[in-house]
């Protein structure tokens, strides 16, 4: 969502993580390599909720959802989502999720 040819990041608005909940479910051990798993799973008024998975050898080994709320950089306030934003989130779906 950094990046800001994404064009997620209007100018003077910027995303705080506001909730971030996390299930961890088996032992990860060091070095090992991992495989990472991210899905847009609902859109708030001015708030994303994304899960994310890390596999380890093909066993989940943590899960997690985490809210982001759009917010104005001078008023600090949350700001609505815009349809430009929306639209640029479509490719970040998570697969199965029925959205408009």
């Amino acid at each position: 969502m950094k990046d800001p040819n994404a064009g997620l990041i209007p100018p003077g608005l910027s995303w705080v993580l506001v909730r971030l909940d996390i299930h961890f479910r088996s032992e990860l051990h060091w070095p090992g390599k991992i495989e990472l798993g991210l899905g847009l799973v609902k859109l708030g008024r001015t708030s994303t909720h994304f899960d994310q998975v890390v596999f380890s050898e093909g066993v989940c080994v943590a899960s997690a959802r985490a809210v982001t709320v759009l917010v104005d950089e001078t008023s600090r306030k949350p700001t609505p989502l815009t349809e430009q934003i929306i639209t640029n989130l479509g490719p970040w779906w998570r697969r199965n999720i029925e959205h408009d």
